[in-house]
This record gives C-alpha cells, sequence and structure tokens, in this order.
C-alpha cells in the first residue's frame, strides 16, 4: 500500500531492460532511470542503476516521494547508453499505475483550532500538520537563517517519548508522519518550538493535557 506523505521506494532488476548496454574505457556506458509523475504533474526521473567503484552498473533504490494529498502515481522505467540506444519498460505504454492512500490529517491551525480528517487507525500513519503562528516565540537567528525549530513530541499506549521535526532549515512548516503500530490505542501528543541560541523554549501541550486521539 502506498500511503501519501511517506517515500515509496523503487526497487528495479536491471535485466530487465538489457539492450542498451555499451561500454567505455573499460567501464559501463549505460543507465537506467525510473520516469514518474504524481497526479498527472511533471515528469521527474531518479537513477534506479548507480556506478560502483569498480565502473560497473549496479542497482540503485529510488525513493520517491508522495506529497500529502497525492492520488496517483504513475511510473515507466527508460534504459540508455552512450550510442544512443534507447529502451523502455513501461507495460507497453500503459505505464505502472499504483493508488495513493490517504493517512488520518490532523491539522493544528493558527486560531488555536484543530481538525482531524480521515481516522486514526493502528498499524498506518497520523500526519500532523502545524501552523507555526500558534508557537511564535524563540524567533532567533544566526547568520541570517532561523535558529529555532518546532518539533513534535508524542507517545504511543504511554509508552518512550519520541519527536519528529515541524519545520525544515529555513523555518518553513513541514508535515509530518507518526508511524503507529498494530496495537497502538492511543496517541499522546504535543509541541515545542525551541531557540537554538538561547534555549529558550515554550509549548503548545492544551495546557498540559496534550492532544489525545485513539485508534480504530
Amino acid at each position: 500500500m502506498l500511503e501519501a506523505n511517506k517515500p515509496v521506494l523503487v526497487d528495479f532488476a536491471a535485466d530487465r531492460l538489457p539492450r542498451c548496454r555499451s561500454q567505455y574505457a573499460g567501464g559501463d556506458a549505460w543507465s537506467i532511470g525510473v520516469e514518474y509523475r504524481v497526479d498527472g504533474g511533471p515528469v521527474q526521473r531518479q537513477p534506479v542503476t548507480r556506478l560502483d567503484e569498480n565502473r560497473r552498473q549496479a542497482k540503485a533504490l529510488a525513493a520517491l516521494n508522495l506529497p500529502l494529498g497525492a492520488r496517483d502515481l504513475e511510473l515507466w522505467f527508460v534504459a540508455g547508453d552512450r550510442t544512443g540506444c534507447v529502451e523502455y519498460d513501461s507495460r507497453f505504454g500503459a505505464n505502472y499505475r499504483y493508488t495513493i492512500e490517504q493517512p488520518a490529517l490532523v491539522s493544528f491551525r493558527a486560531d488555536w483550532s484543530e481538525e482531524l480528517t480521515g481516522q486514526v487507525r493502528k498499524n498506518r500513519a497520523l500526519t500532523v500538520r502545524y501552523d507555526i503562528a500558534r508557537l511564535p516565540q524563540c524567533r532567533e537567528t544566526y547568520n541570517g537563517m532561523p535558529a529555532w525549530s518546532i518539533d513534535v513530541f508524542y507517545r504511543l499506549d504511554g509508552g518512550p517519548v519520541r519527536s519528529e521535526p515541524l519545520t525544515d532549515p529555513s523555518g518553513r512548516a513541514t508535515p509530518t508522519n507518526i508511524d503507529l503500530s498494530p496495537t497502538t490505542g492511543r496517541v499522546e501528543i504535543w509541541f515545542r518550538v525551541h531557540g537554538q541560541r538561547s534555549g529558550c523554549t515554550a509549548y503548545d501541550s492544551d495546557n498540559g493535557r496534550n492532544y489525545v486521539f485513539l485508534t480504530a
């Protein structure tokens, strides 16, 4: 099953496309890539083979990012070499198509409201989307770059506390996934902003109660 906001790994057997295999200066002069698009958008490409230390092409796993809200993944494979030879693996032009499932999504808005879309389920992901305006404190900079971050802290069924980042190095909000186990019944989450220079911290924890979600 493919799930939005999670990468999917593509593992391609290179012998499916054996025709374009030229050599140059004692090494492989060919490569294979996966071309893909999400929801009919622009075509993107990643290699599924890479030259090893002996200049031979070896398998390389390609991680394709599936953005939140994505519904359809379409992909095909292209082999080519330095002579101009090109070979395709595209299911005879129909391409390989996969449905992308949507995780449960909990959104924490700037107006201090929260919304859960979908049902929190065992053995699935709970995606957290957080508006950074909820925690405006500790906005430090260093060398012109943000020196603060916001993280989500969580625990499953009262277990150990774990965390995931909710901001990138530029201070932009990024949704993150909390992966639930097949036995998870209760998810408890809260948030912290942290100033990396001063140690400034502030919390969003529903006044110490934390935000709790039960699984189906």
